[in-house]
């Protein structure tokens, strides 16, 4: 059972748990909403904090449920219960040793670290040093996990990642990236990869893959909401849109602070030019149709925030 610490030692943010653990900020969530897995301590702004105790939690969960265990069924039980629980677990794959998990790389250094590393619970079945090198096909060794570096694939990563998990029938994806832009990393998460800065060291993928969850891929594809022709009264008021803003950022993906930063001046400029109108007379009807515009836009933009809250687990 769950059980509470003292909020001093909660140190970790919900993003430096995803990062220590390799589970999304919104299964994360979800793990706490439903299961109660973990309980962590609350700033004063309402931010989550984790302590070690509970990064330890999660990892063991996450290997529990990795080996095929229901979130549903261990998410309660103590962290001693656990412990034995992976201890016991028995998950055979093919490979150099028993229990093995099968990794690919596709990395310009990761190979030749492996080489000279002793891992006893990961086994590298195709280390190349670029897309062109890397080999797929029923002759070729099978694996669970990709790790490749962002650099290596292409100008259109977004097509080269979806095509790898097409083909490959890997169970998960690790893209390791430098410096990109914040589109391409959204883009490449909401695919299904995991996105980690780097540079990772053979510890590093060692701990990803070990905890590594398999969750399913995004399938239905993100449908844009129409513009309303008789646009609502708005959704979010002043308060909560400014917990949104100030929320802390999880991981890659700020978009709920952005969304509602939009929200809040489409809000500010909709108002704005309703008080234009009356205000300035002679521009009355530029002024109502600026309003107009904007309610429709920020209608959009609402709807838009609530679809991405809901995806992200964040409770409104």
């Amino acid at each position: 059972m769950q059980t509470h610490h003292d909020a001093s030692q909660a140190v970790y943010s919900i993003g430096a748990l995803a990062s220590l653990t390799g589970l999304s900020p919104s299964t994360i969530r979800t793990w706490e909403r439903r299961y109660r897995a973990v309980e962590p301590a609350r700033t004063p702004g309402g931010g989550r904090r984790y302590t070690e105790h509970d990064v330890e939690r999660v990892q063991l969960l996450l290997a529990l449920t990795r080996g095929g265990e229901a979130i549903s069924v261990v998410a309660q039980l103590s962290i001693e219960a656990l412990r034995s629980r992976v201890h016991q677990q028995k998950v055979f794959k093919t490979g150099a040793n028993p229990g093995a998990i099968r990794l690919a790389l596709v990395h310009r250094s990761l190979g030749a670290s492996f080489a000279a590393a002793e891992t006893e619970d990961v086994h590298v079945t195709q280390a190349v040093t670029s897309l062109a090198a890397f080999q797929l096909g029923p002759d070729v060794p099978a694996f669970d996990t990709l790790v490749v570096e962002l650099e290596l694939l292409g100008d259109d990563p977004e097509l080269r990642l979806e095509e790898l998990f097409e083909h490959s029938g890997a169970d998960s994806v690790i893209v390791e990236y430098g410096f990109a832009r914040g589109s391409t990393l959204e883009a490449l998460a909401q695919i299904g990869a995991q996105v980690v800065r780097g540079p990772l060291t053979v510890a590093d993928v060692t701990r990803l893959v070990r905890v590594q969850s398999v969750l399913p891929r995004p399938s239905v594809p993100f449908v844009p909401p129409s513009v309303p022709s008789d646009p609502p009264a708005p959704r979010f008021d002043s308060a909560r849109l400014a917990r949104l803003r100030e929320m802390q950022s999880t991981t890659e993906c700020e978009c709920p602070n952005h969304v509602a930063t939009l929200v809040t001046a489409l809000t500010s400029f909709e108002e704005y030019s309703k008080t234009c109108v009356s205000t300035q007379p002679s521009d009355a009807e530029l002024h109502a149709g600026l309003a107009y515009g904007t309610s429709r836009a920020r209608a959009v933009m609402e709807e838009l925030l609530m679809r991405l809250c809901e995806y992200e687990g964040i409770e409104l």
